[in-house]
């Protein structure tokens, strides 16, 4: 643009010269042609004219050559002024920068900003001082890779993208950063402005986000229960240790196979019903179920399905499950052993019953009907001694329950009863300490009906008794015998 206004100058400059000397020249001929001058005068006058003009015409070129050697510097010092203006203002904006920045050539650096400072722990004064080698911020791993970038780029490479590198600090202590690097001219010569963000606790982070992935990862590959991720068709994505365990397949065989041909043909309409609940919005979905595994073997599953969404459509289901086989087959066992042991007790020969820590029943066996006329119905959850207890024997049984509760079982104690009749009964009874499926204490009691037994042995008694009243008399009567055949024989003599 200087160029262009200085020779717009020098041509209307010369123009203006141009004009001036031939309007002058004119002027002259004129006059001398109306004095009435002779042609040589003329002709004269005209040489003088041209000696007028071409001297006039150096010394506007002088005065033009002057005027333009005068804007030239003037607009080489603007230009070195404004290089200085740019320079200071890159300067002002690298230092106000709101992420560290430091210029280095190939002998120093040249400018580090107060962030720089900050995020190193070096002072500006340290880090510009001559010998202070830049390369030793970075870490001895990360240090090749940084000095062989840089020289590329000082010697006219093109700049590279941006690179993560870890750098120490003069604490000692170990940053990471992400690099912005890019050829500058710094006071004429050729440097690299670096850009610095501090990702330190970004990493942190992402090390700690990868250190709970691991984690979790563990977690579910070595949880005791069923873990399986299926997809939108019902396809497996993952299956942890315990599914392949359980169902016999390996992880190889179980990616990207369908979960139905493993369902129990009489389960899978069930599945596939739950499925399209999934599909429907259905979030969680609890249900058993049975499979087949690798050996053909029949195994129970209880499932909890969680329905995930992907931008609000169906992806697939996150699925737990326990393999519950052995623990059915237990619960019917249990079973089975609490029907034999309840078929014991109902048709035992004995009162059998149990009753809570207030001696209320919960066990009441047929037996217990029998013997004291009441049913079942009408004995469960009422006291013993609001049934069957007489008044008399009431504090007896309070206190053989206490002592039993306390943990000192009875034996054969023998405490009457009342029959629903009316009837007086004696039983022996014996007792221990239980712990009820309710978890609190309680007491079960075995009772012996003897009022038979009582009735024959005094009866037996009894007899014992009149037996020997018959002895006795017949002693006695022997006795009187005797003393009778002597008279009677003295008689017939």
């Amino acid at each position: 643009m200087g160029a262009v206004n200085r020779a717009d100058s020098f041509t209307a400059r010369l123009a203006a010269g141009a004009y001036l000397t031939i309007a002058f020249g004119a002027a002259f001929a004129a006059a001398y042609y109306l004095r009435g001058r002779s042609v040589v005068s003329l002709l004269v006058g005209s040489n003088i004219l041209l000696l007028f003009t071409v001297g006039a015409l150096l010394v506007f070129r002088k005065r033009i050559q002057a005027d333009a050697d005068g804007e030239a510097a003037e607009d080489c010092g603007r230009v070195f002024a404004g290089a200085e203006e740019s320079e200071r203002r890159h300067h002002n904006l690298a230092e106000n920068f709101l992420s560290p920045v430091v210029i280095l050539d190939a002998s120093r650096v040249r400018f580090a900003n107060k962030l720089f400072c900050s995020l190193t722990g070096y002072t500006s004064e340290e880090i510009l001082r001559e010998g202070f080698d830049i390369f030793s911020l970075i870490h001895e791993d990360d240090r090749p890779d940084a000095m062989a970038n840089t020289a590329a780029m000082l010697s006219g490479e093109t700049a590279r993208g941006p690179r993560e590198m870890r750098f120490v600090k003069k604490s000692g202590e170990l940053g990471t950063g992400l690099t912005f690097s890019s050829p500058i001219n710094f006071g004429g010569k050729s440097a690299i402005e670096t850009v610095v963000v501090d990702i330190t606790d970004m990493k942190d982070m992402e090390r700690e986000l990868n250190s709970t992935r691991k984690r979790l990862q563990y977690l579910l590959d070595n949880a005791p229960v069923m873990i399986f991720n299926l997809d939108r068709d019902g396809a497996f994505l993952y299956a942890n240790k315990e599914t392949r365990r359980v169902t016999g397949y390996s992880l190889d065989e179980w990616e990207g196979q369908s979960f139905a041909p493993i369902v129990h043909p009489d389960d899978l309409p069930m599945v596939i019903q739950k499925i399209q609940e999934g599909r429907a919005g259905s979030g969680r979905r609890d249900y058993d179920l049975r499979i087949l595994n690798a050996d053909g073997e029949t195994r129970r599953l209880n499932i909890s399905a969680q329905t995930i969404l992907e931008d609000g459509e169906y992806a697939g289901s996150l699925v737990i499950a326990q393999d519950t086989t052995e623990q059915d087959k237990l619960k019917q066992r249990l079973e089975t052993d609490k029907n034999f042991i309840d078929q014991l007790i109902e048709n035992a020969n004995a009162m059998i019953g149990v009753v809570d820590e207030r001696g209320k029943f919960v066990v009441f066996n047929r037996r217990f009907e029998a013997v004291t006329g009441f049913s079942k119905e009408e004995a469960l959850g009422k006291a013993a001694i609001e049934l069957y207890v007489p008044e008399e024997s009431r504090e007896l049984v309070i206190e053989k329950l206490r002592e039993v509760l306390d943990g000192s079982p009875a034996h054969n104690t023998e405490i009457p009863i009342v029959s629903k009749n009316g009837d007086p009964l004696i039983v022996t009874w014996s007792g221990a300490r239980v712990e009820l499926p309710s978890g609190e204490k309680g007491v079960a009691i075995v009772g012996q009906d003897v009022t038979e037994q009582r009735r024959m042995q005094e009866e037996l008694t009894q007899s014992k008794k009149l037996a020997s009243i018959g002895e006795l008399v017949s002693g006695v009567a022997h006795e009187l015998n005797n003393p009778l055949t002597v008279v009677m024989g003295y008689s017939q003599l």
